[in-house]
């Protein structure tokens, strides 16, 4: 109990802080659950995924990924942080589509919407009236985006997303919208096909406005710059992956490196690995395999060991039409 009671402390507890001391940095704790990161293939690759051009286009990364000409398609994920007993379950659906054909005029435009949810439940919450009586309780936070992307120029894409996000604590309730916006390059370099992508998330910083808490304080939501480059080599076999996060304002210690391996042994088939760290700290290892089926259907895992809260597994899959 006591153990629940310290993770949604840490997640969720930036409301409280922010609310008591003009001293605590803006931004620390305000909607966290919603830069863990989403979907096996990513996390199995350490997080580094805003120059990734390749296969299912993800929008939380960078919505210029959804410039590409795609067939509709429909993903999910699940994960429990930590394992099943910290009662942390971490989920997101996302529906992905093509507005328009190409013509030489005219790119289209293609759109997405995606749902982040994080539940923590079974909090312990301790009466001072009955110091003997523990009550429980449950904290959520969720994020709903909308993105689009279109092809500006043959090798440049852009996209925006618009993103909601709702919080809630006991009785208290935080609502704030943000805004992102991503572009994406591919070239060749030496006839070695690379992606540079950059995706600047909560632009000047998102607004999180709680009600019913004491104070009814406002928290930001860290302004992140996450900047990528990704390099396909040996005719797609190997995939590298690289993202810097650079959050303005804070501290260089704070500012996060991920770095991605994927390799493809046979089409149907994909291993990865990654590692992310913020800068002059400890970082994580991370691994997983991902199994195309009926070029329709793909299936990931990613093995996430050594976080804050323990071992995570993520199961996620993806189907196009």
């Amino acid at each position: 109990m006591m153990k629940r009671l310290v993770v949604c402390l840490v997640i969720l507890g930036g409301v409280a802080l922010s609310g008591i001391s003009e001293q605590v940095p803006p931004g620390i704790g305000a909607a966290s659950f919603a830069r863990i990161g989403i979907d096996a293939r990513p996390l199995a690759m350490g997080g580094a995924f805003v120059a990734v051009s390749e296969g299912n286009a993800i929008p939380y990364y960078n919505p210029a990924q959804l410039a590409r000409p795609a067939k509709l398609a429909l993903g999910g994920m699940y994960s429990q942080i930590g394992g099943a007993d910290l009662g942390i379950t971490f989920q997101s659906l996302d529906v992905r589509g093509y507005l328009g054909t190409q013509t030489p005029s005219y790119t289209g435009i293609g759109v997405g919407a995606t749902w982040v949810r994080m539940e923590i439940a079974d909090i312990p919450l301790w009466n001072e009236d009955s110091p003997d009586r523990i009550d429980y309780f449950t904290a959520t936070g969720s994020l709903f985006q909308v993105s689009g992307g279109i092809q500006v120029l043959d090798q440049l894409a852009a996209g925006i997303s618009v993103k909601i996000y709702q919080e809630r604590i006991l009785e208290g309730s935080g609502d704030g919208i943000g805004f992102d916006f991503g572009v994406l390059g591919s070239f060749d370099v030496f006839n070695t096909p690379v992606t540079i992508g950059l995706n600047s998330m909560d632009t000047g910083r998102s607004t999180i406005k709680w009600h019913n808490t004491t104070g009814e304080p406002v928290n930001y939501v860290p302004w992140i710059n996450k900047i990528g480059l990704s390099a396909s080599l040996l005719d797609k076999l190997v995939l590298i992956v690289g993202d810097f996060d650079w959050s303005v304002g804070r501290p260089l210690g704070e500012q996060k490196v991920h770095l991605g391996l994927e390799v493809c042994p046979l089409p149907e088939i994909a291993l990865r690995g990654g590692w992310n760290g913020e800068i002059g700290k400890e970082g994580g290892f991370s691994a997983g395999i991902g199994v195309h089926l009926f070029e329709s259907i793909s299936i990931d895992y990613a093995y996430v060991p050594g976080t804050n809260f323990g071992t995570t597994h993520v199961l996620s899959t993806q189907f196009s039409f």
